[in-house]
């Protein structure tokens, strides 16, 4: 470490402490470089950013730094705590500071009174002004039980309003993890705070309150969060408790979150405590609510306001299929050019979650807004809501296999960063490039281009540190498929260039090709493997597996037809057989996953298979069904050279799909979990599992559910 620089880190539940200190060095003129990992807050993508930062905001419940992303041009990321409402949503932030300006800092901290957050990770250097400060701030970075301890004796009831309450109602956040793990800690913070609200009345300590009982609320908090959300006089605590109703882990009733909508209306400038209650009706949004939430919905998109419009858009993509009212308003925001190129982008993102439910007529529709609004100079990249809506926006054309439009998008997406993400987006152009050329029957320009996607996606794998995490593992996914399909595009060519039989490798080369796309569609795989996939996107690597399977026979049933007759194996008329199961259902699995050329490919492959089983049936000679054979595999192989293979997990974020975590708690249980001491319940107590489970999601519009097991015996 540079001892000349100091590194200071806060969780993203501390964002008022984060904020706060980016607040005192900026005004004391002080630089800092923030490292930040955390979430996109609508579609929950993780995000990690390296960079200055410019700005800082603390005013209530708008608490956000702002960051210049170093590895982007002109864009700057607003980053908040981990319930932000607009910004990136953080979960850890370390701050690089020199310490000469450190010392600063901590001057006027003393000179102003300001509690300067994250002193305790430097106390062996400077001694803080004020013992109870201090013992708060190390409390918040041990986030034991004695500091958690020591933090509810500060906010009690009979404790006065004061800095030193508002700091420990701030810092409670951080024992969030504790809490997870642990029912009766996370009841009593919860008992702590609903005791200690009605008697506060300082502002940052109630919004302090109403956002923590987000983190450790239950159905008990629901009525005054319903309550405050409602009716209280301030905006900012009204905004909190939405936000908190939206993270209780009950069931929310939605029209709660509908009728605080409405109090709000959206008639302030920024309309945050609007957006926030349509980002916890998203969030919290189910199946059985779409009877309820739906014309809601409708009515917030015909109001035309840009932020709201996105949120509403993030809610509808839970839905697969809306009514005519709910279409044609997303369509109308597709097509708008005047509304915000962000909240087009979003509708994209709701169109997309609906794809399989439009009615041919109403695709082209689609398709013909896609391509205009691409020809429109509306989509300059500047804010980060830019940057996700064109991603949104490239999504949808490659799911409608618009390929020149998908270029176009990853090449503008490419054209935003100098760091690992340029080359990123190039390769998902260059593979749609490939892909244009082998429908123009352009063979060696698509070579060119999928070696040009492969180069620069082995430049992202060798030089990406291992804690980018989740981007590394999609990047190496891309990769790995990008071989394959570079491989079997060859492996046609040269299918297609033979005079007579087919050399025997090409049997295993499609095997080889095969084995790459079962690696991620295994049930192993899908289970265990490093890249996790949303199951629209798994049926298309299982398709697309049996498809490769079903080449390799079709290149065994060539080889076999062109021995000479009495060499035949009897059995080449269980290939055949074979053959037609693998197509058998391939065609409604590729309709599922919007992969609609191998769809049609798949049709033609059937039909060609038809005849031959006709062939067969004929009481006709060997050599005559041969021919039949050789003429009917000729034809399949044409058909399998013109085809486009897209991109598997089209709609995969840079950050990879959803993911989560489950932990038991181990609360009341004996044993420690070992196979030699395994978890016990006690014998005078209920056979109750309890289980903390946080899901992160990552894919557009997805809706990742948690599946547990229970093995008897």
């Amino acid at each position: 470490m540079n001892e000349e620089n100091v590194f200071v880190m806060f969780t993203g539940e501390e964002s008022a402490r984060f904020t706060r200190l980016a607040v005192l060095a900026g005004d004391a003129g002080i630089s800092l470089f923030a490292d930040v990992v955390g979430r996109e807050p609508l579609t929950s993508r993780l995000v990690r950013i390296r960079g200055t930062v410019t700005n800082a905001r603390l005013d209530g419940y708008m608490r956000y730094i702002v960051v210049e992303d170093d590895g982007a041009i002109n864009v700057k990321y607003w980053v908040g705590g981990s319930n932000s409402t607009r910004s990136i949503a953080a979960q850890r932030i370390t701050y690089k500071i020199h310490r000469e300006d450190l010392d600063t800092c901590v001057a006027a901290a003393e000179k102003t009174g300001v509690l300067l957050p994250g002193i305790s990770q430097i106390a062996n250097t400077y001694t803080p002004n004020g013992d109870e400060s201090f013992a708060i701030d190390r409390a918040v970075t041990k986030a034991d039980e004695q500091s958690l301890n020591l933090l509810l004796s500060f906010i009690s009831p009979d404790v006065p309003d004061s800095l030193i309450k508002r700091e420990a109602a701030l810092g409670l956040r951080s024992f969030a993890d504790l809490a997870s793990t642990r029912i009766s800690i996370q009841r009593k913070i919860e008992k702590s705070i609903l005791t200690s609200l009605p008697s506060t009345n300082d502002r940052e300590t109630r919004i302090a309150f109403v956002e923590n009982l987000g983190y450790f609320g239950t159905s008990s908090s629901l009525p005054i969060l319903s309550d405050l959300a409602l009716d209280d006089k301030d905006s900012h605590v009204r905004w909190a408790s939405v936000v908190a109703i939206g993270r209780l882990p009950d069931k929310v009733n939605i029209e709660i979150l509908i009728k605080a909508f409405e109090v709000e209306g959206i008639t302030t400038g920024e309309n945050w405590p609007s957006a926030a209650a349509l980002l916890s009706l998203s969030r919290r949004v189910e199946l059985a609510d779409q009877p309820v939430v739906e014309p809601f919905l409708c009515s917030v998109l015909e109001i035309g306001n840009g932020v709201v419009s996105r949120y509403a858009c993030l809610a509808l993509s839970r839905f697969s299929t809306v009514g005519k009212c709910v279409f044609d308003e997303l369509l109308n925001l597709l097509g708008n050019e005047q509304a915000e190129a962000s909240a087009r982008g979003y509708a994209a993102l709701a169109v997309s979650g609906l794809l399989r439910s439009v009615e041919p007529s109403e695709l082209g529709k689609i398709e013909n807004l896609v391509e205009s609004l691409c020809k429109q100079d509306v989509l300059d990249v500047e804010e980060p809501e830019d940057v996700w809506a064109t991603e949104f926006l490239a999504e949808l054309a490659s799911l409608l296999e618009l390929e020149d439009v998908s270029v176009q998008l990853n090449m503008m997406l490419s054209n935003v960063y100098t760091d690992w993400r340029a080359d990123y987006y190039d390769a998902l152009a260059s593979y749609a490039q490939a892909e244009i050329a082998v429908r123009s029957e352009k063979y060696a320009d698509a070579t060119d281009n999928f070696m040009a996607a492969i180069k620069r996606l082995e430049s992202i794998s060798t030089s990406m540190e291992s804690s980018e995490g989740l981007s590394l593992a999609t990047a190496n996914f891309r990769l790995d498929i990008t071989r394959a399909r570079l491989r079997l595009h060859q492996l046609l060519l040269s299918w297609v260039d033979c005079a007579g039989a087919p050399p025997n490798y090409l049997v295993s080369e499609a095997a080889e090709i095969a084995a790459i796309y079962r690696t991620y569609s295994s049930r192993e795989a899908e289970l265990t493997g490093s890249k996790q996939l949303s199951q629209r996107e798994l049926t298309y690597v299982v398709s697309t597996r049996r498809l490769v399977e079903f080449l390799k026979l079709l290149i065994e049933l060539d080889v076999m037809s062109r021995r000479k007759i009495d060499e035949v194996d009897a059995d080449i008329e269980t290939i055949v057989n074979q053959a037609l199961g693998y197509v058998d259902d391939l065609g409604d699995r590729f309709h599922a996953s919007l992969a609609r050329g191998l769809e049609h490919l798949v049709e033609i492959l059937r039909s060609q298979l038809i005849n031959l089983r006709k062939a067969f049936d004929a009481n006709v000679a060997i050599g005559s069904k041969l021919s039949v054979v050789r003429s009917v595999v000729g034809e399949m192989r044409t058909a399998f050279s013109h085809a486009n293979w897209p991109m598997p997990a089209r709609a995969c974020p840079v950050g990879g799909l959803g993911r989560g975590e489950i932990k038991i708690i181990t609360e009341g249980l004996n044993g420690n979990g070992s196979r030699d001491d395994p978890l016990r319940f006690p014998d005078d107590s209920c056979s109750v599992l309890n289980v903390a489970i946080r899901i992160i999601e990552m894919a557009p519009g997805g809706a990742t559910r948690v599946a547990i097991k229970l093995r008897i015996g």
